[in-house]
This record gives C-alpha cells, sequence and structure tokens, in this order.
C-alpha cells in the first residue's frame, strides 16, 4: 500500500540506499538524475529568484550578505549539487537558497528558536536540517522520513557533525506515541502523503507542537493516495482548536500551482 508520492519513485529511494553503503554514490547523489526526481530539483531561474528575495530580507534587516551567507557554503560541499553562477553573490544550488530563504521566513516568522525542539516531515538528504541547525543553536532535531531514506540523512548530516539531529523512520514512526515540539515544518512532503498517513501525523506529531510553518501542494490526488484537501485542513485544524493562517506561497517550486503555506503559533495570538 502506498503511503505517499514518492513510493511511485522508487529508483529514488534505490539511489538513497546506495548512497549510504557506497562512497561514490554519497560523493554525487544530489546531481543524479534519479534523486533529482524527487529532490534537488530547482533550476538555475529558481535560484535567482530566491537570492533576490534573500538579498532583499537581508538588507531590509541591514544584515551584511556576506557574513550571513558563508556559514551555509557548506550545504553545496557533499554531494555534488547543480550549482550556478549568480554573481555578485556566488556560487550556489538553487536548493540550498530554497533553504536558506525558508530559514530566513521561519526567522522573521517566529523569531530566533535557540533552544527549540524542531520536527520535519520528509527531511530529503538533511539540508534544510542542516541549514536550519546552522541558523538556530536548537536543543532537538527530528526527522521523519521513508525507511530507504533516513539512512541518508543520517549519514549526511553526521559528516557535518550534527549531534542534535535524530531520524525516525516509518517502522519507528507507527510505533511512537505523540511527540511534543516547538516547531514542526514540512515542505510538500505533509501534502504528499496519503490521507490515512496525514492523519496520524496530524495526531501524532502536529497536533502537539506549538507552532508550525507547512508548504502545501495539492497535485497528489493523481497519484491515487486520497490526500487531504483544503477544507480538511482547515477542519482538521479547527477541531484541534488551533487557528491557522493560509497565505499563497510566493516564488515556491512549481509543483502543481496551488501552492500554499500554513503557519501557527498558540504562543502568540497575533501570529
Amino acid at each position: 500500500m502506498k503511503t505517499s508520492v514518492t513510493d511511485y519513485f522508487q529508483e529514488y529511494k534505490k539511489v538513497c540506499e546506495q548512497a549510504v553503503i557506497s562512497e561514490d554514490v554519497f560523493n554525487s547523489f544530489r546531481s543524479n538524475g534519479r534523486y533529482r526526481r524527487v529532490v534537488d530539483h530547482l533550476d538555475r531561474q529558481w535560484g535567482y529568484s530566491y537570492i533576490r528575495m534573500i538579498n532583499n530580507l537581508l538588507v531590509a534587516d541591514d544584515i551584511c550578505y556576506e557574513d550571513f551567507m558563508a556559514k551555509f557554503t557548506f550545504n553545496d560541499e557533499v554531494g555534488r549539487p547543480c550549482m550556478f553562477d549568480y554573481s555578485p553573490f556566488g556560487q550556489w544550488s538553487p536548493t540550498t537558497l530554497r533553504y536558506i530563504y525558508t530559514a530566513f521566513m521561519l526567522r522573521k516568522q517566529f523569531g530566533e528558536l535557540h533552544n527549540s525542539t524542531i520536527l520535519e516531515i520528509g527531511g530529503g538528504y538533511g539540508g534544510q536540517a542542516a541549514i536550519l541547525m546552522t541558523q538556530f543553536n536548537v536543543k532537538k532535531y527530528g526527522i521523519f522520513d521513508l525507511n530507504e531514506v533516513v539512512g541518508l540523512i543520517s549519514k549526511y548530516l553526521n559528516v557535518h557533525n550534527f549531534k542534535q539531529a535524530v531520524t525516525y523512520n516509518q517502522d519507528q514512526f507507527i510505533e511512537m506515541e505523540s511527540i511534543e515540539s516547538d516547531l514542526v515544518i514540512s515542505d510538500f512532503a505533509f501534502s504528499e502523503l496519503s490521507g490515512i498517513s496525514q492523519d496520524l501525523y496530524f495526531e501524532k506529531v502536529i497536533r502537539h507542537s506549538k507552532r508550525g510553518y507547512m508548504t502545501l501542494n495539492f497535485f497528489s490526488d493523481k497519484y491515487h493516495i486520497k490526500p487531504w484537501g483544503m477544507e480538511l485542513y482547515k477542519d482538521k485544524f479547527a477541531e484541534a482548536t488551533i487557528d491557522i493562517n493560509i497565505r499563497p506561497l510566493i516564488n515556491a517550486a512549481n509543483t502543481g500551482g496551488k501552492n500554499c503555506v500554513i503557519t501557527w503559533d498558540i504562543t502568540n495570538e497575533d501570529c
């Protein structure tokens, strides 16, 4: 039984497994075409879009671009990602720029997240986690993903010595009780789960988080996994007495045309 859109991309999962046991595969997985069908598929133009938005945010906050960005260059040093020259802003992979932009938006939305527990539903290779653990001195960072994927996430984060990170595969998730957090995030992954899986994550993870930042798309129904529609999102959060903010996701990767972001913060009634 398929639990997510990713279950339709078996070659992607094979690359993840191979990257754990083969250094040759690990050293180039981010440029592997089979891997990039699911993760790391943004093109050069999206990179321009994200770097412009990042620079505008930094200028608005009077933050030096070079000083702020320098601490994130490590994220493109492993896996041989597809990188482009964004002069005068340097060479970057578009995916890393997206992760940096997300980190900035989280800071803008929720303030500094130091000493917090962050949970991520769908972790890619661990890049977003690495960026956030660099930006914020978090206490714990938990990542939920497929059995075939968590090994790669762990390997990538171990290379960079992120000790706060812990991964949970599908089997571990099914067995666990509810887990509390200061923030739960998901970059499309939650919206690409089956409705049954979404119900489980909502009951075990989402409703127990003080804050949330989740980007959503609505193309997954064509894969016959019956994900939630927008009205069901509204109903679920209302039943859990969580007030959410829903807004269009500007300059998001084009994954379906109806992308949006939902946020909540039960510690701040104005959020």
